[in-house]
């Protein structure tokens, strides 16, 4: 809906779409790179693109603009300075503790539960979007690119599978155990 009304506006949307639960970020991130470049084809001028990303997206996002994007045969992509500006919507840039609850053959709790029943546990989605998966360290490590304008988008108001996971290990309700 949202690149529909971006389109309505006068704005020209192009929308990657990747396999996110079974392929790495660091793929994913080369992927990336790859669809921008068949984007800018139709731009015969240089452009660089403004990036709005959703929570996993995020991550292949930031991959590629830090440079940890791989192709392929594993080779590393570098970034190609082809992106103005980013919105990152609900970015899991830290991680999150429902995938190492997964991960671990934990419960995400009762309600995350009834929401979250992945048909592989294993699948390499979790292993990116654990906290302290190498994908986020390596991220996290190399920070921002100064030349780029970011906006994040962050909350957890109205949202019912999220867990206070500031509360680990507090036994009372709510407290995300």
């Amino acid at each position: 809906q949202i690149p529909d009304k971006l389109g309505e506006q006068g704005n020209q949307v192009w929308e990657f779409y990747y396999i996110g639960g079974n392929v790495s970020n660091f793929i994913g991130a080369g992927l990336f790179k790859w669809a921008l470049d068949v984007m800018q084809l139709d731009y015969p001028e240089k452009i660089k693109a403004r990036v709005v990303a959703h929570s996993m997206g995020s991550l292949v996002v930031l991959g590629y603009i830090d440079g940890l994007g791989k192709d392929y045969f594993g080779d590393d992509v570098e970034y190609k300075d082809n992106i103005e500006k980013v919105v990152l919507v609900g970015g899991i840039i830290h991680g999150t503790n429902l995938a190492n609850k997964l991960l671990d053959k934990e419960s995400a709790g009762a309600i995350c539960d009834l929401f979250i029943q992945p048909d592989d546990g294993t699948a390499q989605a979790y292993l990116d979007l654990a906290v302290g998966s190498e994908f986020t360290w390596l991220l996290n490590e190399k920070g921002l690119n100064p030349d780029i304008k970011y906006l994040t988008i962050a909350g957890s108001d109205g949202i019912l599978c999220y867990p206070d996971e500031t509360n680990e290990y507090d036994t009372e309700p709510g407290s995300g155990n």
